[in-house]
Protein backbone atom coordinates (compact mmCIF):
# COMPACT_ATOMS: atom_id res chain seq x y z
CA UNK A 1 0.00 0.00 0.00
CA UNK A 2 1.31 3.44 -0.90
CA UNK A 3 -0.08 6.91 -1.37
CA UNK A 4 -0.13 7.79 -5.06
CA UNK A 5 -0.62 11.29 -6.46
CA UNK A 6 -1.63 11.95 -10.06
CA UNK A 7 -2.97 15.24 -11.44
CA UNK A 8 -3.40 16.61 -7.91
CA UNK A 9 -5.40 13.58 -6.75
CA UNK A 10 -3.89 11.65 -3.87
CA UNK A 11 -5.13 8.34 -2.46
CA UNK A 12 -3.72 5.12 -0.96
CA UNK A 13 -3.58 2.27 -3.48
CA UNK A 14 -2.17 -1.24 -3.69
CA UNK A 15 1.27 -1.25 -5.31
CA UNK A 16 3.72 -3.84 -6.60
CA UNK A 17 7.42 -3.51 -7.27
CA UNK A 18 8.29 -4.48 -10.84
CA UNK A 19 11.53 -4.38 -12.81
CA UNK A 20 10.61 -1.87 -15.51
CA UNK A 21 12.61 0.95 -17.11
CA UNK A 22 9.80 3.47 -16.48
CA UNK A 23 7.28 3.76 -13.63
CA UNK A 24 3.99 2.01 -14.35
CA UNK A 25 0.57 3.05 -13.13
CA UNK A 26 -2.09 0.36 -13.36
CA UNK A 27 -5.81 0.50 -13.99
CA UNK A 28 -6.62 -0.17 -10.32
CA UNK A 29 -4.65 2.91 -9.22
CA UNK A 30 -6.20 5.06 -11.95
CA UNK A 31 -9.74 3.93 -11.13
CA UNK A 32 -9.11 4.48 -7.43
CA UNK A 33 -8.07 8.04 -8.24
CA UNK A 34 -11.14 8.50 -10.47
CA UNK A 35 -9.09 8.69 -13.67
CA UNK A 36 -8.97 6.83 -16.98
CA UNK A 37 -6.84 6.92 -20.10
CA UNK A 38 -8.56 8.32 -23.17
CA UNK A 39 -7.82 5.64 -25.81
CA UNK A 40 -7.78 8.20 -28.64
CA UNK A 41 -5.54 10.88 -27.14
CA UNK A 42 -3.64 8.87 -24.51
CA UNK A 43 -4.41 11.62 -21.99
CA UNK A 44 -5.72 11.06 -18.47
CA UNK A 45 -9.34 12.10 -17.91
CA UNK A 46 -11.29 12.60 -14.70
CA UNK A 47 -14.30 10.27 -14.59
CA UNK A 48 -15.34 10.36 -10.94
CA UNK A 49 -14.50 12.07 -7.67
CA UNK A 50 -11.20 11.28 -5.98
CA UNK A 51 -11.56 7.92 -4.29
CA UNK A 52 -13.96 6.94 -7.05
CA UNK A 53 -16.41 4.10 -7.14
CA UNK A 54 -13.89 1.62 -5.74
CA UNK A 55 -14.02 3.42 -2.41
CA UNK A 56 -17.81 3.29 -2.39
CA UNK A 57 -17.81 -0.37 -3.43
CA UNK A 58 -15.28 -1.18 -0.70
CA UNK A 59 -17.36 0.58 1.93
CA UNK A 60 -20.51 -1.21 0.79
CA UNK A 61 -18.72 -4.58 0.91
CA UNK A 62 -17.46 -3.84 4.43
CA UNK A 63 -20.99 -2.97 5.55
CA UNK A 64 -22.36 -6.19 4.06
CA UNK A 65 -19.69 -8.26 5.79
CA UNK A 66 -20.50 -6.61 9.13
CA UNK A 67 -24.23 -7.16 8.59
CA UNK A 68 -23.83 -10.86 7.74
CA UNK A 69 -21.44 -11.35 10.65
CA UNK A 70 -23.98 -9.74 12.99
CA UNK A 71 -26.82 -11.87 11.60
CA UNK A 72 -24.78 -15.06 12.11
CA UNK A 73 -24.17 -14.11 15.75
CA UNK A 74 -27.89 -13.42 16.28
CA UNK A 75 -28.77 -16.77 14.66
CA UNK A 76 -26.25 -18.59 16.88
CA UNK A 77 -27.64 -16.93 20.02
CA UNK A 78 -31.21 -17.72 18.98
CA UNK A 79 -30.26 -21.36 18.38
CA UNK A 80 -28.63 -21.62 21.82
CA UNK A 81 -31.75 -20.14 23.49
CA UNK A 82 -34.05 -22.60 21.74
CA UNK A 83 -31.95 -25.55 23.00
CA UNK A 84 -32.44 -24.51 26.63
Amino acid sequence: MAEVEVKGRKWPVLVAEVDAPVPLLGVYALETLGLRVNPTTGELEEVSPEGGYLLVAGLMLSCLKLTFSHLRRIKAKTASYSQE
